[in-house]
C-alpha cells in the first residue's frame, strides 16, 4: 500500500503521465499529417484517371456513339470501369436511350461530367454526355487501416519509451530524491555530524550534476547550521555564565557593602583606643594587631567591591613601565629565595587610560599566581617572567568567546615555569572563587583571576591564556593604548592625573628574594 501510495505521489507518474499525453498529442497531430497527405495523394491518383478518360477515351466514345455501335460502346465502358476506383459509367444521347455500366451508388463519392461531340463536316454535334462517379470508400478503408496500424505502433513505441524514461528517472534521480528526503527527515539539531552521501554516484560525470550540486548545498546547509548551533549553545553557555556572574557580584556586593559598615566601627574603636592607651597597655593589650587585621578586611572588601563593580573607575592617563617597576620593588619582599624574576619593558611602550589601583591589581595577581606556580617547580629552578610591549593588531583578536577589535594595544606577559594548567579547569579559571589551592595555602577566596578578567574587559581589553601541563602558564594582557606608541602630539589629555614616563634605561632587568 505504501508503495502505491508512493507511485501515485511520484514525480516519475507525473513525469509519465505528461510523456503519455505529449506523445499523444504528437502522435494525433503526426498521423493526421500522413493521413491528409496520402488523401490528397490517392485523390491525384483518382484525378489522373479521371483526367486519363478526358483525354484517351471520349474520343472514341464519341465516334462509337456517332456510329450507332453499342457493342464497341459497352466494351470501352467496361474497360474504364476497370480503373482504380470506377464505380458508375453513364453515356447520356441527346435523343435515345442511355447506356450504363457499373452501380450508381454516388455516397463518398467523386462525379464527374464530359460531354460528347463529334466533328461532322467541320461542325461539332452534340451526341450526349459522359457521367462518370468514383467511389472514395477505397480510399477511406485504407486511410482507416492505415490509421489502425499508426496509433497501434505508436502506443506501442510510447509505452516502452515511458517504461524506459520512467525507469532511467528513478534510477538517476528518484530513488536520490527519496533518498534525500529520508535524509532530511532524520536531521537533528543534535546530530549533524553525518554528511548527506548518495549511493552509486562515484563517476566523476555524476560528481559535477545538479544532483551533486543539491548535494553539496544540503551538506553546506548542514555545516552552517551546525556551526550555529554551536554557535547558540556558546553564546547560551556564555549567558548562562553571565548571569552566574552577575548574581555572585550582586551577592558579594551586598555583603562586602554590610560588611564595611560592620568594619568602620571596629577600625574606629580600635584608633580611638590606640590614642587612648598608654604604652604599657598597648603592650598589654593587642590593638595593633587586631587594626592590622581589619585593614586586611578592608582590603579585601574592596576586592569584592571592585569584583562587583560597586565602585566606580577613576581613570587617568598612565604608564604601564613604571607602574610595573613600582611594583617589582613592592613584590620584591615576597619572592621567595629560590625564584627569580625576570622582566623585558619596552621603553617606548606608550600611555593607557585606566584606573590606577585596578591595574596594580591586574598585576600583583597575575605576578603572585606566578609566584605560587612557580613555587611549585622544583627548588632552585622557579622562574617569573615579565614582558611589556606595544602590539598592533590587523584583525580581530577572537578568544573563548570574546574579540578584540584592531588597533594599537599595550601587551603585558607574564610567565612561570610551574606545572601548568590542567585542560580540564582551563575554562573554569576566570569563574568567581574558583581556586586549585589547598585550603590554607591561598587567601581562600578565588577572586584573583575573576578580578582580573573583569578589571582587563572594563578597561577594553583581553586576557588570553596560554598553558601545556607541565611546561608552565602564560597569562597575556591587552589593554589598548591611548594614542600610537610614535604617533600623537606627546601633550597630556586635559583633566587627567600623569604618571612620570620610566628612564630610558635598559629594559632587561632580573628579581631574586
Amino acid at each position: 500500500m505504501s508503495s502505491l501510495r508512493f507511485w501515485w505521489h511520484s514525480i516519475g507518474r507525473r513525469l509519465i503521465l505528461y510523456i503519455l499525453l505529449f506523445s499523444s498529442l504528437v502522435t494525433l497531430l503526426g498521423t493526421g499529417l500522413q493521413l491528409y497527405s496520402e488523401y490528397r495523394r490517392d485523390l491525384r491518383a483518382i484525378e489522373e484517371h479521371i483526367h486519363q478518360i478526358e483525354t484517351s477515351y471520349l474520343g472514341s466514345l464519341s465516334a462509337g456513339l456517332w456510329s450507332f455501335n453499342e457493342r464497341m460502346l459497352e466494351v470501352q465502358l467496361r474497360g474504364i470501369l476497370d480503373l482504380p476506383e470506377m464505380r458508375y459509367l453513364e453515356i447520356k444521347r441527346v435523343d435515345g436511350p442511355s447506356l450504363a455500366v457499373g452501380e450508381d451508388q454516388r455516397r463518398h463519392s467523386l462525379v464527374r461530367q464530359f460531354p460528347l461531340r463529334y466533328e461532322h463536316r467541320g461542325r461539332q454535334i452534340e451526341l450526349g454526355t459522359l457521367l462518370v462517379v468514383v467511389g472514395l470508400d477505397g480510399v477511406y478503408g485504407r486511410l482507416w487501416d492505415r490509421v489502425l496500424v499508426i496509433l497501434g505502433t505508436q502506443m506501442i513505441r510510447t509505452f516502452f519509451v515511458s517504461a524506459f524514461i520512467f525507469l532511467l528517472f528513478y534510477l538517476m534521480v528518484g530513488r536520490h530524491l527519496a533518498a534525500m528526503a529520508t535524509y532530511a527527515r532524520s536531521l537533528n539539531l543534535h546530530r549533524l555530524d553525518q554528511p548527506l552521501q548518495l549511493p552509486g554516484r562515484a563517476s566523476r560525470s555524476c560528481q559535477r550534476d545538479e544532483l551533486a550540486q543539491v548535494v553539496a548545498a544540503i551538506n553546506e546547509m548542514r555545516q552552517a547550521l551546525r556551526a550555529e548551533v554551536q554557535q547558540r549553545e556558546k553564546m547560551a553557555e556564555e549567558l548562562r555564565q553571565a548571569k552566574k556572574m552577575e548574581a555572585v557580584a550582586t551577592l558579594a556586593g551586598g555583603i562586602a557593602h554590610d560588611f564595611n559598615n560592620i568594619l568602620t566601627p571596629i577600625i574606629g574603636y580600635c584608633e580611638l583606643a590606640r590614642m587612648q592607651m598608654s604604652p604599657e597597655e598597648l603592650r598589654q593589650w593587642p590593638v595593633d594587631e587586631i587594626l592590622k587585621a581589619a585593614h586586611r578586611a578592608r582590603d579585601l572588601v574592596a576586592q569584592i567591591m571592585t569584583f562587583s563593580r560597586s565602585r566606580g573607575l577613576e581613570r587617568s592617563r598612565l604608564t604601564l613601565q613604571s607602574i610595573l617597576k613600582e611594583d617589582m620593588k613592592i613584590m620584591a619582599a615576597e619572592v621567595p629565595r629560590h625564584i627569580r624574576i625576570e622582566t623585558d619593558l619596552a621603553a617606548d611602550c606608550g600611555a593607557i587610560i585606566a584606573d590606577l589601583d585596578r591595574i596594580q591589581q591586574v598585576i600583583f595577581h597575575l605576578c603572585r599566581n606566578a609566584i605560587q606556580a612557580a613555587r611549585e617547580g622544583e627548588e632552585g629552578k622557579g622562574v617569573v617572567r615579565l614582558s611589556l610591549k606595544p602590539v598592533t593588531l590587523a584583525n580581530p583578536l577572537r578568544r573563548d568567546g570574546e574579540e578584540l577589535p584592531p588597533g594599537d594595544y599595550a601587551c603585558l606577559e607574564v610567565a612561570d615555569d610551574g606545572p601548568g594548567i590542567d585542560p580540564a579547569i582551563r575554562e573554569r579559571i576566570f569563574d568567581p572563587y574558583f581556586t586549585t589551592r589547598q585550603f590554607g595555602g591561598g587567601s581562600g577566596l578565588g577572586l584573583g583571576l575573576s578580578l582580573v578578567h573583569g578589571i582587563v574587559k572594563d578597561h577594553g581589553g583581553l586576557v588570553e591564556v596560554e598553558s601545556t601541563p607541565g611546561q608552565g602558564a602564560l597569562f597575556r594582557v591587552y589593554l589598548p593604548l591611548a594614542e600610537p606608541p610614535d604617533g600623537g602630539s606627546g601633550q597630556d589629555d586635559p583633566g587627567l592625573g600623569v604618571m612620570p614616563k620610566p628612564d630610558q634605561g635598559a629594559p632587561n632587568t632580573a628579581l631574586s628574594g
